[in-house]
């Protein structure tokens, strides 16, 4: 089916096969060394490691294949970040010496036995020594988990980092720079680079495997804009590779600035690692770190467990980590180290063990991950701390043991399906994986308004199983619905997925509604929201075409958004390169790569099941052509942004009613497994032997992000995302390129690239962050169609109101939901139905409200602070502020709103068009009938473009 025209990805790997690795392994081969020293060696595993020089990155996989080929073994993992090279096992001590003497080996290092964790023997950083032990005095040595937070990012928002220092071993890489003018995150002040080697240095780091980023927002003297702070906040919270922690060694001129952006970004997934300063003083009068009570707030102690003397403390801040005298990485060469002392050398410690627990327990939260650091920290040992100060002091466990009884899950089968008004069964199964079995209690989440979950048994013992029965009520919206059971035990809990089919024919314009969060409780007399929102029930998103390589054919019906690019004098029949989708009458979502493929004029056909059929269909011709801005066409796709909006001269002529497919943005998800559908025009094999014209789809999980490393290191997810097989199914091929990746009728991502053979995973560009933000922002209000689904909501307890903002909402859009109670209101939990109609077709979704006792008499006014937002000058924006409490009769104003804004003084909605790309700092204020106020400021970031 439809890979995409990388060509020179093709070469560059034909180049490296051509780089003398075709001779085969004989008798007479030389050979070279292989290095020891290990204690316990492991009987045919080694690492082998390649040269930089004789293998490109992105030649690696094929390296490693013909390697594999000539000398044996088995390649367990292929390495491109922290090395090239590749883990080989089975491999025989004759064949690792001879391949240690082939030109483009650098090493081959027999591996030793693995152990709980590992120890370094003493450390030139007292603080490694210090951090795992809960006594004096040191023993010269720091153990730490083997893993060392392989697998965890840590982002050192700072003056920038070395990269190329000995101390990161290539583990260092450039995130974000907002200095201007910008230099690629490196460091000329030195104090990011000695944060980053506390962080995560090979040996003087606390995780010595973690994957560290530079967001530079300070200069070469270690100056900066406060602001900057909320910008690298904002931009972490878009972006973070996740697992992932930050570390924040500076503070702000103002201490409240960067307050707010911090606590988003730690609500968005990122724990922050803060400082208290060096002022000597209270904690809590200096800023952001001591203010940001969901991070953790760290500060000096010296190597004789007393607070440094310009550490500030107070009840404003967590604990203390060693920070006096701390031996790091220095920025002047990639070989010198000094001492630096303050509070910014006690934050890292804390980052790299927050990032030690992150890499064994990855679904932790931030705040999960406050509470065990501050939780496992040794109490009563500091000295010299003024009253109210925590005594604690950072230290990293032994170990983190997995729960002493622990048991697996499983579903089979863990896909099925069933009409509506009928039901689906499957066995939900339990194991014993660690010690005795214990009760688990069944539940399941994740199923639509209409689908009823039950459990027969509603809990078993470890090792017995239950069935699980899934009732499709006849309203229910066909589509294919991801289920999440999950079992509760007396001492671990665990999950696993269900994917429930509704059968049916969707019409176009079908809709689903979802409440986000699902639940939530308030107090009598006070009011809880959530967000509705409706997605598009119109998808292909099943399971045919897995077991076919190329996909089956499919139709212009089952997809009416989909249309096909063409170039003048292109090779393929009928002219065809691209596949695009319509996501607004005159608008088409594509790859940025298909507006610099050789042939002008390029043009559009839409409405072919196959090309060839020049009797059907629709020329489409093209008005402009906008590649994101940050596309680089010289590097294109290897660089990410590769996406793209076309604007047509006409309106594309999809079927009335039709809803054009919504894009995904920044603040949606797509899991490792998820299963979405990908659709194009492209070749069905790679040689195009069989001309292919016809349309075709398949459905294509997602993978694990080092899948496509292992393809071409130039991978980046904060811009791409993995897909498809290693061999055995459908894959994408040239002329797919720019088509859509569905999920839930949901684009999350755009076709970019893939190996050349069309047989291996392939990346699309990330909808789901930036660039999603990016193509909603291009194609603005004309997707999707506004105001025709009306929201209504019925089994509300006594005294309770409930109020949607707005009314009436779009396929692919929300509305707030508010629900406000009366000090008379009952306490008890209800089930609250939200329905949503359009036009004849009606569809509903449970919101769990729980009333608890509330204060008697009326409560404080508040006014919710809107947190950091940002726009595009020239784009229209709305921003609804949430008043509570008082006397009612809310009146709102504003000061220093973007040019362009105002507020609706009843309503609280701001609203307009920035005309001025800028930075500001609006105050809004709520006002009640009884003249009670309430205001709060917030940050609001006009971009350009």
């Amino acid at each position: 089916m439809p890979c995409t025209s990388k060509t020179l990805l093709a070469l560059a790997l034909a180049a490296v096969m051509a780089g003398g690795l075709a001779s085969p392994a004989h008798a007479t081969a030389p050979e070279g060394v292989v290095r020891g020293g290990a204690e316990n060696p492991v009987p045919g595993n080694y690492v082998v490691k390649l040269k930089d020089a004789a293998v490109a990155t992105s030649g690696v996989a094929r390296t490693v294949d013909s390697l594999v080929s000539q000398y044996g073994g088995r390649a367990e993992h292929v390495l491109t970040q922290v090395m090239r090279g590749y883990v080989v096992d089975n491999l025989g001590e004759q064949q690792a010496r001879r391949l240690a003497a082939h030109p483009a080996v650098e090493s081959v290092i027999q591996s030793g036995t693995s152990r709980a964790g590992d120890t370094q023997d003493n450390p030139v950083n007292w603080g490694l020594d210090r951090v795992d032990q809960r006594d004096r005095p040191l023993d010269r040595k720091y153990t730490y988990p083997s893993h060392g937070g392989q697998g965890v990012n840590v982002y050192i928002v700072d003056t920038g980092i070395r990269y190329s220092h000995q101390e990161f071993d290539g583990r260092a890489k450039f995130a974000a720079d907002f200095i201007v003018p910008a230099d690629n995150g490196n460091d000329c002040n030195g104090h990011g680079t000695h944060v980053a080697g506390i962080t995560g240095g090979e040996t003087r780091g606390v995780a010595k495997k973690v994957t560290l980023h530079s967001v530079r927002i300070l200069d070469c003297n270690g100056r900066g804009k406060d602001s900057d702070v909320v910008v690298a906040a904002e931009w972490l919270a878009r972006n973070a590779i996740k697992p992932a922690v930050a570390n924040l060694s500076v503070y702000t001129d103002n201490p409240s600035i960067a307050v707010d952006a911090i606590k988003g970004s730690i609500a968005a997934g990122v724990q922050w690692a803060l400082i208290t300063g060096n002022n000597g003083g209270n904690s809590c009068d200096h800023g952001p770190g001591p203010r940001v009570e969901t991070g953790v707030r760290t500060g000096n102690a010296t190597s004789s467990d007393a607070r440094a003397g310009d550490s500030n403390d107070g009840a404003c801040m967590d604990l203390f980590a060693p920070g006096s005298g701390i031996d790091s990485s220095f920025h002047q060469s990639d070989s010198s180290y000094g001492q630096l002392s303050g509070t910014s050398m006690a934050a890292p410690h804390v980052a790299g063990t927050l990032a030690l627990r992150l890499s064994e327990a990855p679904s932790s939260t931030p705040a999960d991950l406050k509470k065990w650091v501050v939780d496992n920290a040794t109490t009563g040992k500091m000295t010299n701390i003024r009253t109210g100060t925590p005594n604690r002091l950072l230290h990293l466990p032994a170990g983190n043991p997995q729960p002493g009884n622990d048991f697996s899950i499983s579903a089979s089968p863990s896909s099925v399906s069933a009409d509506p008004g009928q039901s689906a069964g499957t066995t939900i199964s339990t194991a014993v994986t660690r010690g005795a079995a214990q009760n688990v209690r069944l539940s399941a989440s994740g199923q639509p308004a209409g689908v009823t979950a039950s459990f027969d048994p509603s809990s078993v013992t470890a090792g017995g199983s239950s069935r699980l029965s899934l009732s499709v009520g006849a309203s229910v919206t066909p589509g294919t619905y991801n289920l999440t059971v999950t079992g509760t035990g007396t001492d671990a809990t665990r999950t696993a997925n269900v994917s429930l089919k509704v059968n049916g024919e969707v019409p176009p314009g079908s809709f689903t509604l979802t409440a986000d969060p699902a639940g939530g409780s308030v107090a009598q007399g006070s009011s809880v929201t959530t967000t509705i929102s409706a997605t598009s029930a119109f998808q292909a998103d099943g399971e045919s075409g897995v077991a076919v390589v190329g996909g089956t054919p499919t139709t212009v019906a089952e997809y009416p958004f989909i249309i096909s690019q063409h170039r003048t004098g292109g090779v393929r029949p009928q002219e065809q390169s691209c596949t695009g989708s319509v996501v607004a009458p005159r608008k088409v979502l594509i790859a940025a790569h298909c507006k610099f493929s050789q042939g002008d004029p390029k043009y559009l056909i839409y409405g072919r099941d196959d090309l060839a059929n020049t009797d059907t269909g629709t020329r489409i011709e093209i008005a402009e052509y906008k590649a994101h801005p940050s596309y680089n066409p010289s590097d294109g796709w290897r660089t990410g942004f590769d996406v793209a909006i076309i604007t047509t001269t006409t309106d594309i002529p999809t079927p009335a009613g039709m809803a054009y497919p919504p894009i995904a943005r920044s603040t949606d998800s797509l899991p490792v497994g998820t299963r979405g559908t990908a659709v194009g025009y492209g070749k069905s094999d790679a040689n195009d032997a069989n001309r292919n014209t016809k349309l075709y789809e398949a459905v294509l999980p997602v993978a694990e992000d080092q899948n496509c490393r292992d393809i071409a290191g130039h991978f980046d997810a904060r811009y791409m995302f993995c897909n498809g097989y290693s061999s055995g199914g459908p894959s994408l091929c040239q002329g797919d390129s720019g088509g859509p990746y569905l999920h839930n009728g949901k684009i999350y991502g755009v076709f970019s690239w893939l190996r050349t053979d069309c047989a291996y995973y392939q990346a699309h560009a990330r909808m789901h962050g930036v660039l999603g933000d990016w193509a909603n922002q291009e194609i603005g209000s004309t997707n999707p169609p506004t105001g025709d689904i009306t929201l209504s909501a019925s089994g509300l307890p006594s005294g309770a109101t409930a109020s949607f903002n707005p009314g009436k909402i779009a396929v692919g859009s929300g509305s707030r939901l508010t629900i406000g109670t009366t000090s008379s209101t009952p306490v008890g939990t209800y089930e609250i139905t939200v329905t949503g109609t359009k036009g004849t077709e009606s569809r509903t979704v449970k919101y769990s409200l729980t009333v608890t006792t509330g204060n008697p008499g009326p409560t404080d006014l508040s006014l919710t602070n809107p947190g950091t937002q940002t726009s595009v000058k020239g784009r229209a924006v709305t921003l609804q502020l949430v008043a509570e409490g008082g006397s009612g009769g809310y009146r709102f104003s504003a000061t220093g709103l973007p040019a362009g804004l105002s507020v609706n003084t009843s309503t609280g909605l701001i609203s307009g068009t920035p005309t001025t790309w800028a930075n500001y700092n609006p105050r809004v204020t709520a006002t009640d009938s009884a003249g009670a106020s309430v205001s709060q400021s917030f940050y609001w970031f006009v971009f350009p473009y």
